[in-house]
């Protein structure tokens, strides 16, 4: 009881209770979805999305992550302000790209029913940059039952009009602006719900507070755009280059696999992330042996995803029959090429923090780029070659693995020796 009585603790119980709702909806109505919809259909939201991502994720200027840091509201209130202005900005440089480069965009990635969709990408844009200011500003005011509800709000509106489009044979706009409506109704959900709250972020009593404030926090636009960009060009450039090599159904295929493959496994490994986060910190504070640590969590995030990927390995094209149907026979391919490189992933997903907590930010960075780099060669080598979808995804998941590998013995390499047996919350040398 004295446990469940903690602010902290109650607080990421609902985060992940939130989260987990979430996770479970859009699984669930996979099912449904790859049953009223064709691959070439996901193939072009699949487009839609990674177009409209780029944008996304830059649209706060990542201004939203010093909403927490300023002690007094008042303080607060400016930076949030500038990371609404910073979206509204970006939402409108989208819509002038849409205009000018919509037949362009379309003719390159050989998608011309990508074209009518094009438009909505500055709304997501801006119900996404929105979101994400309002979000913080939630967290700031400890309302997460209010982000948990905008999180569920989002994925059963997403998953539900979608399915109701399905019935009602829309096609790819059924997709398209079920995950429009989505995105939207999220920024709605803490928008309504802060207003009537009574805890809305006030207005900047002058002009010049919004300056300052975006000069105080500038290192957020400077640096931490440049890591969520190399994250998310991975996803949009594998898209894009599928699509010119292949078609949109090979894409629908690659990109309904990836989400079955890494949704849940990515709330699994958040949380072994935040954990293995604050305890490498403690062991680092104590002169502790962090290697050792990191070593024992390595070993016990493969144990964890071993038995799925095993399974993926052996059965994954009946098992894809099974779940989504006959002709989703082909996502099991692959889903089976990608497990390897799935499996790393998650295995590394911790480790990957380790940089940060010793200062290797600069290198990360790079490595992240070349990272990127090998798996946009990988994958435009195996099409200009083969011309085959899966010795190109096959070629793009060997890779990889190798990449993560290397990842995997860089970032223990450069943790500090400490003294062995030192690792607190033990005793004689041994965790507890």
């Amino acid at each position: 009881m004295r446990l469940f009585s903690s602010e902290f603790v109650r607080n990421v119980l609902t985060l992940v209770t939130g989260n987990s709702i979430a996770q479970v909806i859009p699984l669930a109505a996979e099912p449904f979805l790859t049953r009223l919809f064709r691959p070439e259909e996901f193939g072009v939201l699949a487009l839609f999305i990674s177009i409209s991502t780029l944008f996304a994720v830059v649209a706060t200027g990542r201004y939203e992550m010093a909403i927490m840091l300023p002690l007094r509201e008042e303080d607060a209130a400016p930076v949030f302000w500038v990371s609404i202005a910073a979206s509204v900005l970006v939402a409108l440089l989208s819509l002038l790209l849409m205009v000018w480069l919509n037949g362009p965009i379309c003719r390159f990635l050989e998608s011309p029913g990508l074209s009518p969709w094009l438009w909505f990408v500055p709304l997501v844009v801006l119900s996404y940059g929105v979101y994400q200011s309002l979000h913080y500003w939630a967290a700031r005011q400890k309302k997460f039952l209010r982000i948990s509800g905008s999180r569920v709000t989002q994925s059963l509106s997403n998953a539900g009009l979608g399915i109701a489009a399905g019935f009602g044979g829309l096609g790819t706009a059924g997709l398209v602006l079920a995950q429009v409506a989505g995105q939207a109704l999220a920024a709605v959900h803490l928008g309504i719900a802060g207003f009537f709250g009574g805890n809305a972020p006030p207005l900047p009593a002058r002009f010049r507070e919004m300056v300052r404030a975006a000069r105080t926090y500038r290192e957020f636009p400077q640096v931490n755009t440049w890591f969520i960009l190399a994250d998310t060009a991975q996803y949009s450039g594998i898209s894009f280059l599928i699509a010119l090599y292949f078609n949109e159904a090979s894409l629908g295929f690659y990109s309904r696999t990836f989400r079955i493959l890494t949704v849940p496994l990515s709330f699994i490994g958040s949380a072994l992330s935040h954990v293995f986060y604050q305890k490498a910190a403690e062991i680092l504070a104590g002169k502790g042996d962090l290697r050792a640590f990191s070593v024992k969590t390595l070993r016990g995030s493969m144990a964890v995803a071993l038995p799925i990927f095993l399974v993926l390995m052996l059965w994954g094209p009946d098992l894809f029959a099974f779940l989504f149907g006959d002709p989703w026979r082909e996502a099991g391919e692959y889903a089976r090429i990608l497990s390897p490189w799935i499996f790393v992933r998650f295995a590394f997903a911790p480790l990957s923090q380790l940089p940060l907590l010793v200062n290797r930010q600069k290198e990360l960075l790079f490595l992240n780029v070349l990272g990127l780099a090998l798996v946009l060669g990988a994958l435009a080598a195996g099409g200009a070659w083969t011309g085959n979808v899966r010795w190109s995804l096959l070629l793009l998941s060997l890779g990889q693995v190798v990449f993560l590998v290397g990842m995997i013995f860089w970032a223990i390499g450069i943790l500090p020796a400490g003294r062995q047996g030192a690792e607190p919350g033990g005793e004689n040398g041994k965790a507890v």
